[in-house]
């Protein structure tokens, strides 16, 4: 059997990384049996959160699990699409994990106040003596990675307008459709996975109402 491992519930979600939740609801898509299992990034081959173990490999990362999933079970996450819409939908997945997905963290885990009322309360659990210490040094590491990614170079401003941008792009795609791709599922999405993706639909039109400035997705710029 799969072995999933993940952070655990938070925040009153199942589970706290949006990565972790996008391999299990692969899982569930495809109609794997699977376990799961709370793990500490270390423990992870790339020292990130998700990884599985399947047969005794270990695989890491949400994306190349899924490739992994796709090519020993022969099940196609893609199916029906095209392949001019597998290419827009690979685009558009890149766009979500690698860009907004890091303004997200700036907006999260450097702006103090936010880290206030959110990360830092993964660490309540933590022994007194040592919680702020936690605190401190995670939100050092994420706060170097979020620069290392590009974003942190800007200014709050000018990264919260390249994310805004993005999500115009997404709204444009989404238009009126209930969903930016069509998806193929092996069995019925369980009652509580039909209310995540419609919950998490209406949060992105009601999100995404607002346009960048100028009203219109402007050039490409250079982040060099």
């Amino acid at each position: 059997m799969i072995i999933l491992y993940g952070f655990g519930p938070g925040f009153g979600l199942p589970e706290i990384s949006p990565f972790v939740t996008k391999t299990e609801v692969q899982l569930k898509m495809a109609g794997l049996p699977y376990r799961k299992e709370r793990a500490r990034p270390t423990a992870s081959p790339k020292g990130q959160l998700p990884f599985v173990e399947d047969d005794g490999e270990a695989i890491a990362d949400s994306t190349f699990i899924r490739a992994h999933l796709e090519g020993k079970y022969g099940f196609d996450f893609d199916a029906p699409l095209s392949l001019q819409d597998r290419a827009r939908a690979w685009a558009f997945e890149r766009l979500i994990e690698h860009h907004l997905y890091w303004a997200m963290v700036g907006a999260r885990w450097v702006d103090p106040e936010n880290f206030a009322k959110g990360p830092a309360h993964f660490f309540d659990a933590a022994p007194e003596h040592l919680r702020e210490k936690l605190r401190e040094d995670a939100q050092f590491r994420v706060a170097e990675n979020y620069l290392l990614s590009g974003l942190g170079r800007h200014a709050p401003d000018e990264d919260i307008d390249l994310a805004v941008r993005s999500l115009f792009a997404l709204s444009v795609q989404l238009g009126d459709k209930p969903y930016l791709m069509v998806i193929h599922l092996a069995a019925p999405m369980p009652p509580r996975l039909v209310r995540l993706v419609e919950f998490s639909r209406r949060s992105f039109h009601r999100n995404c109402g607002r346009e960048p400035s100028g009203s219109k997705i402007s050039p490409p710029m250079s982040t060099a």
